[in-house]
């Protein structure tokens, strides 16, 4: 039988019909319960105001020719809820991105085969509407002063911190 609690929602451990045999735990504020619209449109409010707070999942494409590079920089997005792919060179993301649905790649700048001044050179001529973000620990800044030149939506020193990893993201799509 339903029980009401403290704030006025209806807790029940009955199953609703044509689920018997599945428990039930219903925490629906009371908005009217009989009201079947009353409740979806108390839903449809609360996923567009979570929506408006939590950052949007993006699809991000890490290219860097160090393993251990990739792995930390796709643990902190992946924690972050964006989905994560990698490669290794410039040359393998062009080609992943060729595929779609990428938004964002983080491509460090010294990289065997494809490096990454030359990728972001043809991503912003071939793929402009994905973002870049360019890393690097190599010559004292100078090279991700060339990528920012080049088109680079932002850059990290490596090694990067956790928080301007996400910062840099969250930046590159402020007017999205």
């Amino acid at each position: 039988m339903p029980a009401r609690n403290s704030n006025g929602s209806n807790r029940s451990l009955e199953a609703p019909p044509g689920d018997e045999g599945q428990p039930r735990f219903d925490v629906t504020p009371k908005l009217g319960q009989s009201d079947v619209r009353c409740r979806e449109h108390y839903y449809i409010l609360l996923f567009e105001a979570m929506s408006s707070v939590l950052p949007k999942s993006r699809n991000i494409l890490i290219v860097d020719d160090d393993a251990a590079v990739r792995k930390v920089l796709q643990t902190i997005l992946e924690s972050a809820g964006h989905q994560v792919e990698s490669a290794t060179n410039g040359r393998e993301a062009v080609s992943r991105i060729a595929l779609g649905g990428i938004e964002l790649i983080i491509t460090d700048l010294v990289m065997p085969e494809q490096e990454g001044i030359e990728t972001i050179k043809q991503m912003r001529a071939q793929y402009p509407d994905v973002k870049v973000i360019a890393i690097s620990g190599a010559f004292g800044g100078d090279y991700l002063q060339i990528a920012n030149f080049m088109g680079a939506h932002g850059t990290l020193v490596k090694p990067v911190r956790v928080d301007a990893v996400l910062k840099a993201v969250e930046s590159v799509f402020i007017d999205q």
